[in-house]
C-alpha cells in the first residue's frame, strides 16, 4: 500500500517553513497571466496549507492571491 498524494504533501507540511501546495487532477491547470492565477480545466483544484485543512477551489477561481505570496 502506497501513500496518498494527500499523505505525502501533509508530510512535506511537516517542515517549518514551507509554502502552499496547489494539487491540479490530470485535466486541470493554473492559467497564469501576468499578476492573475486562474484554474481552468476539467476538475477543481485543492490547496494545501501547513497546519491547515485543504481547501477545494472550483474552475475558474481566481487564485492570483498565490502569486504574491
Amino acid at each position: 500500500m502506497g501513500e496518498t498524494r494527500e499523505e505525502r504533501i501533509m508530510q512535506y507540511h511537516e517542515l517549518p517553513s514551507v509554502p502552499p501546495v496547489l494539487a491540479l487532477r490530470e485535466g486541470s491547470l493554473l492559467k497564469v497571466e501576468g499578476d492573475v492565477a486562474v484554474v481552468k480545466g476539467l476538475y477543481p483544484a485543492r490547496l494545501f496549507v501547513r497546519e491547515k485543512q485543504p481547501e477545494e477551489f472550483p474552475v475558474n477561481s481566481d487564485l492570483s492571491f498565490l502569486l504574491k505570496q
